[in-house]
């Protein structure tokens, strides 16, 4: 594959997931709104309370949106960025579904609640995930900023539209069905980003590795093979993908493998554990 092409379809895929994150972000506010706009225009008549009355079933929910935006974060860092934004469009969807089947105000509240969790993913994971790799950070969050400000400001519109429509309910069904619907074809996109990573790392390593050769020496220190490898162009960082190559090939040809072309020299013994030629400095992730 021509270097041209991983680069434009990796560029593709950036692009695709930075839609994803926009969307986010508008079904983000519109979410922590809706209430205020059914309560105002429905909801006073058909459960006799007042706005006034109403709208302190709201504030555990924005209470939630802002406290466990710390959670949300501390567990994006410690597992996945990808996966947390996958259970926010999921999370925010079934809650809302949950909250239009709402009978009472104390199942409001509760309701509102859950949407809150789910909303204080976004802008932890959300917006790290927006400035990911990015030189430059303005325009992007720009961008990402006009999407969530437009969730604010259509909220009461499209509430007001949904409700006129097909009752208040409603205005709490259709996002919730299109953000679950979002999170699921956000899954399946990620899944197939990190197989197509896959595939351009493998092809990119090996045109540079050059040719490869087997042999059944072993390392009379640790009892182990010896990996070679060689590269002209100075040392590289191996990642646990090319370990893993590296011994699926050696045990294919039944012996040890030594990756060869003119140049610097580094040597593991065994699959993670390598350090450079003759010093004692370990590789990054060795």
């Amino acid at each position: 594959m021509a270097a041209g092409s991983i680069t434009g379809t990796s560029m593709q895929r950036h692009q695709v997931r930075f839609f994803y994150l926009n969307l986010g972000h508008f079904l983000d506010h519109l979410f922590m709104l809706v209430f205020a706009s059914v309560a105002a225009l429905r909801l006073n008549s058909e459960w006799g309370m007042s706005y006034a009355e109403l709208i302190p079933y709201a504030t555990p929910g924005f209470v939630a949106f802002g406290v466990c935006a710390i959670l949300a974060g501390w567990v994006a860092d410690k597992w996945s960025r990808e996966g947390m934004i996958v259970i926010f469009f999921i999370g925010i969807g079934a809650s809302s579904l949950i909250t239009g089947m709402a009978n009472s105000p104390l199942q409001i509240a509760a309701s509102l609640t859950l949407i809150g969790i789910f909303a204080a993913i976004y802008h932890p994971v959300g917006l790290a995930m927006v400035v990911q790799g990015r030189a430059r950070t303005g325009v992007p969050l720009a961008i990402n900023g006009v999407f969530g400000n437009l969730g604010v400001a259509s909220a009461a519109l499209l509430t007001g539209f949904l409700i006129d429509s097909a009752g208040w309910r409603s205005a709490f069904f259709v996002p919730g069905v299109i953000s679950i619907l979002l999170g699921i074809s956000y899954w399946v996109f990620v899944r197939n980003d990190q197989r197509a990573a896959a595939v351009e790392t493998a092809t990119s390593g090996t045109a540079k590795k050059g040719r490869v050769s087997c042999d059944s020496t072993h390392d009379p220190d640790t009892g182990v093979c010896d990996y070679l490898f060689y590269h002209g162009d100075g040392w590289i960082d191996f990642s646990e993908y090319y370990f893993r190559l590296a011994q699926n090939l050696c045990r294919a040809a039944g012996g040890c493998c030594r990756f060869s072309d003119p140049g610097g020299l580094v040597r593991f013994p065994g699959i993670f554990a390598g350090r450079y030629g003759t010093t004692g400095d370990w590789l990054p992730g060795g």
